[in-house]
């Protein structure tokens, strides 16, 4: 006569080890590349004046913890009608000199560069600036805010 064997296969349940390696995955992906999104901000300015002459300027709020020589920055600037400009720049970090006007408060340092002079914009409606950390460069520390400040010329 035949002896019958029980088989017990091994029930696992599939989800927490799904997890697990999604969550590996994710780690991984974040480690192989030292390049990242780093700071961003985007400005909305509601121009009403196609006539009138204006100043734009990039500040930036820096923690005694940055210890780059420039601003690594893509400026991206939407015109009402969904037009896209585009600079790349780098703005120098000096302690004297014309480039930035520089205020220390507290653990923060801000910094403040001319980056335009004297634009007219030519349509009226809600123009979009956008500041961000150009994706070339390594992600860096220490920044705690950017943006685009619009002045009226005088």
């Amino acid at each position: 006569m035949a002896k019958k064997f029980n088989i017990n296969l091994l029930r696992v349940n599939i989800v927490p080890l799904l997890f697990i390696a999604f969550f590996l995955l994710i780690i991984s992906c974040n480690r192989s590349s030292n390049r990242g999104s780093g700071f961003s901000n985007s400005i909305n300015y509601n121009c009403n004046d196609t006539l009138s002459k204006f100043n734009l300027s990039l500040y930036a709020r820096l923690s005694s913890i940055y210890s780059c020589s420039s601003l690594p920055v893509v400026i991206i600037v939407t015109s009402p009608t969904g037009e896209r400009y585009t600079d790349t720049l780098n703005f120098p970090i000096t302690e004297r000199g014309v480039e930035a006007r520089k205020v220390q408060s507290g653990i923060w340092q801000d910094y403040e560069w001319s980056y335009r002079r004297e634009i007219v914009f030519n349509k009226r409606g809600k123009w979009m600036f956008t500041v961000k950390q150009n994706p070339l460069s390594t992600n860096i520390e220490g920044v705690g805010q950017v943006g685009i400040k619009v002045y009226q010329s005088k």
